[in-house]
């Protein structure tokens, strides 16, 4: 039974308590001879460095014919040079623990590694070597192997991703022929195709100089040991001039413009968008926080209307996509099924006059006051964040630190600022429809190996303070004093799989219900409650639990917490509300075939666990059962679902374990469950009927989604940490051996990767790709390879070395910010390890010996044979390749995972 209502506390009523202000950071800024410009930002937290460098330049930069070209000089940046050659710059930086990307926008470049501290000499010398001497090594063969990689980006991201296209249209209409924007970010096919090799040392002797670059390097490390790193490092790069960035005159429309596109879609979906001023501008943020009032959460305008009242939406999102010749702001409705687009944009701009009219009331700027400096605070706390803001500021605001200067434009804003800016958005839009298809110095030199490393900084992963409630529910705490932010998961056993069968999809229902209206208020008046704290309260069904989750500012716990309690104890359950979910959940169950990457891992669980047992169904059901579902059945279930007995809650940041307590005795201390008590999870199942390849067919799609699986027991340390190394060398790390592979060796895929996941007990052992679709059988001969060639010969000591060194890393980066050590703790209760597990993963890793991770590769789950493999692709065009790669025919089956008619 659910607890009773309590009184309802006004939100007015709430006292809010001012967010503390984050002290200074300890900033050193300089300038090379070649014109670098340089910020050290030390900070001591934890033993780890990043260092983020942005170059002025983006696709708005690029030669007529070359577009896309900003972008594939991205990965052409990893390409290696003379001292470091091939995919060395990867394994170098991962050997020592580290790890790398970069990005590209239409403004600039920007690339970020980040590692344990003693890695950041080698860090910054692999970035000065390539700035110095990258052009003198590009070769054709890598030109032609990173163009055929972005090809595949382009693929998987635009053109294989329901409503991807879309963003290939929008800077088409949105700026016109000439516009340094016209073009999007990823470029053509065509203009890929057509660079040389002389166009890409081109671009890289005209736009990567020093004086077109800022670095920053934060992090664990004494500036007084960094600076003369970086002098000697980097000055060596010569001085060149740099290159004047596009110029472009503001742009509007002066009419709407109207654009239909068909695709691969079920759900029908509107996009407007205006031109808006450029980042940081005058109005910039007064449009960033009316974005929040139309659709930030259940309690913005849009949401209520549209999802909540009308039913006319599945989705709605709006947000400023900022840019420095002028930004867009961009409102997005996903439609439920066969909404008319035309009623859904009526509604969605009368919204849109209210503001303009009235502006927002006070209640709503306080919220979105709250949810924007949250955001801005947790950006801060993230080390790869915060330094990339550092580059951001200082390219905006001429100086690296200007996070109050950025705080201060959000609080300052009001109600009267964002009427304005609501007016600004007015007849001159794009109206753009996705309807559903059917069918350096002369003294310094760069040393031809990196310089030594610096000394190695302890890392102690935090160990929770465990107590429990007069109940017995179990809280794990890990303070974080500083921060001003907190975050909590209540994890709760059962789940999908405490749902009979005959009822699969209710639990995602019940968590979407926890948080539309709880304690008496309506959904409307809970969100605005929760936001106007700068807080969030959600909730999460998944295959073996409940997840409860809240999390914000510091200064506001104990509300917070009330609302939280609210959610999990006192929700309302309401019938209007179970109508709408209801709908929605079914809306997104009949959109799931147009996405592979839903579908894959649908129909690999059907297989290897079977429907009928828990494990095989899908979280969020089928469509044939979530239409059984009634409120009744919700109302009977929701004690089995939220039964204390078994969970744990765990709690991460600016909190005192004394005061916590004190603050969860009063809110949960009293909760009971009813009923028998939560049923104890199914053996684990650790073989299955392999050996079988399903298909489900796509046609015309031009990627195939490749996904092999395994069910597996679960491990506990030291076998856990063991297991999740060799899985580094396999497919968890970019110079892994799949991705080294199939990536970067034959360029069939963007990305090949391999897991392992636990919960509920079971454990299952996943690898795969999206591949082009007329490389289908040769990335599987690949894959079967790799597989194969890792289970009969082991790991050598190399590349245990490399991933005890990237798994031990990836812990801090993962417990970093607040918000991930909370994920973490909450990850070890869903696969049933104690409190002290992030210590004993770090303890076990460093005590893995080669020898040990050899043994672990050839016994355990990673020989081919008996995998369950899943393909999602075109049937016609994959076929003929499977009986070539020597792959057996294989089932076609429907994108449940049900076996369908083969046509031939």
């Amino acid at each position: 039974m659910l607890a009773p209502l309590v009184p309802l506390v006004p939100l007015a009523a709430l006292a809010l308590a001012a967010a503390p202000a984050a002290p200074p950071l300890e900033l050193t800024s300089f300038s090379l001879p070649n014109g670098l410009t340089v910020v050290l930002a030390p900070d001591h937290r934890l033993p780890q460095v990043a260092v983020d460098t942005w170059f002025q330049v983006g696709s708005k930069d690029e030669a007529p014919g070359r577009t896309g070209f900003a972008h594939l000089f991205e990965h052409l940046m990893f390409m290696g040079t003379n001292r470091v050659p091939g995919n060395r710059f990867d394994v170098i930086m991962e050997s020592g623990g580290g790890s790398n990307n970069a990005s590209t926008s239409s403004d600039r470049t920007n690339y970020y590694s980040v590692g344990p501290s003693q890695l950041l000499p080698t860090l910054l010398w692999l970035d000065a070597d390539r700035l110095q001497a990258l052009a003198d090594a590009m070769t054709q063969e890598k030109l032609d192997l990173q163009r055929g990689v972005v090809r595949n980006e382009r693929r998987q991201s635009y053109e294989n991703t329901p409503y991807g296209a879309a963003e290939l249209v929008v800077p088409e209409v949105m700026y016109p022929e000439g516009h340094p924007y016209h073009h999007p970010v990823i470029g053509s096919h065509a203009d890929l195709e057509a660079a040389t090799l002389e166009d890409v040392k081109g671009f890289f002797r005209t736009w990567y100089v020093p004086a077109n670059a800022t670095l920053v390097v934060a992090g664990d490390f004494r500036p007084d040991e960094v600076r003369p790193l970086v002098e000697q490092l980097f000055g060596a790069v010569p001085l060149r001039a740099p290159p004047a960035p596009a110029r472009a005159a503001p742009v509007r429309l002066e009419r709407e413009v109207r654009r239909i596109l068909s695709d691969r879609v079920e759900l029908p979906k509107l996009i407007l968008a205006w031109h808006a001023p450029a980042a940081y501008a005058e109005g910039s943020a007064e449009l960033e926080l009316l974005a929040d009032v139309l659709a930030e959460g259940p309690s913005s305008r849009l949401d209520r209307r549209l999802v909540q009242e009308l039913r006319l939406a599945e989705s709605v999102t709006a947000y400023l996509d900022p840019g420095r010749l002028g930004s867009l702001f961009r409102v997005e409705v996903t439609g439920t099924p066969g909404a008319d687009l035309e009623r859904v944009k009526r509604e969605a701009l009368a919204v849109l006059a209210a503001l303009q009219a009235k502006g927002p009331e006070a209640r709503e700027l306080a919220r979105v006051r709250a949810q924007a400096e949250r955001r801005r605070r947790e950006e801060r706390e993230h080390l790869v964040h915060r330094a990339d803001k550092l580059n951001e500021y200082l390219a905006y605001y001429g100086e690296p630190d200007g996070f109050a200067r950025d705080l201060a434009r959000i609080t300052s804003a009001t109600a009267a600022g964002l009427r304005v800016a609501a007016r600004g958005l007015g007849e001159g839009r794009l109206d753009l429809r996705v309807l559903p298809a059917r069918a350096g110095s002369a003294k310094a030199e760069i040393p031809d190996a990196p310089p030594p490393p610096l000394a190695a900084r302890p890392f102690d992963p935090p160990a929770p303070e465990v107590f429990r409630l007069a109940n017995g529910l179990e809280v794990r705490v890990a303070p974080r004093p500083g921060t001003g932010l907190f975050a909590a998961h209540l994890v709760l056993p059962g789940g999908a799989a405490a749902v009979p069968a005959e009822k699969a999809g209710l639990a995602p229902i019940l968590a979407e219900l926890l948080t539309s209206g709880a304690g008496g208020r309506s959904a409307a008046e809970y969100a605005d409650a929760i936001r106007a704290l700068g807080a969030s309260v959600e909730a999460e069904a998944r295959p073996a639990s409940l997840q409860v989750s809240v999390s914000g500012l510091s200064a506001h716990l104990a509300p917070a917490l009330d609302l939280f309690a609210d959610a999990v104890l006192r929700p309302n359950l309401a019938r209007a509300d179970f109508e709408r979910e209801a709908a929605l959940a079914l809306a997104r169950l009949e959109a799931r075939p147009d996405d592979p990457r839903k579908v894959a891992p649908v129909v690999a669980a059907a297989a290897i666990f079977g429907r009928g047992d828990p494990r095989g169904r899908p979280v969020d059901g089928w469509a044939a059962t979530v239409r059984t579902v009634t409120l009744d059945d919700v109302r009977r279930l929701a004690p089995r679902l939220l039964d204390p007995r078994g969970a744990t809650l765990v709690v991460a940041g600016d909190v005192d374990p004394a005061a916590l307590r004190r603050l969860l005795a009063p809110r949960l201390g009293a909760w009971r469950g009813t009923g028998p008590a939560p049923a104890a999870a199914p053996a684990p199942l650790t073989t299955s009927p392999g050996g079988r390849v399903l298909l489900v067919d796509r046609p015309g799609a031009p990627q195939t989604r490749i996904l092999l699986a395994r069910p597996v027991a679960p491990a506990a340390e030291p076998a856990r940490a063991l297991r999740e190394l060799v899985n580094v060398v396999l497919g968890g790390s970019f110079t892994s051996r799949l991705n080294q592979n199939l990536r970067e060796k034959h360029g069939y895929t963007y990305g090949a990767r391999s897991a392992f996941e636990t919960e509920g007990g079971q454990g299952l052992f996943t690898a795969g790709a999206a591949v082009q679709t007329e490389v289908t059988g040769a990335a599987l001969v690949e894959l079967r390879r790799e597989l194969d060639g890792l289970a009969a010969a082991g790991v050598d000591a190399a590349e245990t070395a490399k991933a005890r060194e990237t798994a031990r890393h990836r812990t801090v980066e993962e417990i970093q910010t607040t918000a991930g050590l909370a994920d973490a703790l909450a990850a070890a209760v869903l696969e049933g390890r104690p409190p002290d597990a992030l210590r004993r993963e770090a303890e076990a890793l460093a005590s893995v010996e080669p020898a040990r991770a050899a043994a672990e590769a050839r016994t355990g789950p990673y020989a081919f044979g008996g995998l369950t493999v899943v393909l999602v692709g075109d049937r016609k065009a994959v076929l003929p390749q499977l009986e070539k790669a020597g792959v057996p025919r294989p089932v076609v089956v429907d994108p449940d995972g049900t076996p369908v008619p083969d046509p031939e």
